[in-house]
């Protein structure tokens, strides 16, 4: 990954309290080195954990900010591998995520899940 996805990861756990002790466990867990797709990935947990809290509507807002759709997009790969393909509609907890998605991503999200 290039610079710009573990600043984006960093970035996010800076603007969002509850994301950095997602963030810390993460680079003791992976001896200091971020790896933004799982760290991408833990955050979405941790969003979907929180999801009544206000946060989570700020933090899908910045997402979105960031995404572009574009695969050659690093940053729109990372959010859409990570966060995108994990949100299932089949799922009534992930289901509740999808409200939080801004039009790019939740076209996107319709195009991977084909709905």
């Amino acid at each position: 990954m290039r610079r710009i996805s573990i600043n984006f990861t960093t970035v996010l756990a800076e603007r969002f309290e509850a994301l950095k002790a997602v963030f810390s466990e993460h680079l003791h867990d992976n001896s200091g080195e971020i790896l933004p797709h799982i760290l991408v990935s833990d955050y979405l947990r941790r969003a979907q954990q929180c999801k009544n809290e206000q946060w989570v509507a700020r933090f899908f807002a910045a997402l979105e900010t960031n995404f572009s759709g574009d695969y050659d997009d690093e940053l729109s790969e990372l959010l859409s591998v990570s966060v995108l393909e994990h949100i299932d509609p089949l799922n009534a907890s992930d289901r509740e995520l999808i409200q939080f998605l801004g039009t790019r991503m939740r076209e996107e999200h319709r195009r991977i899940f084909g709905r």
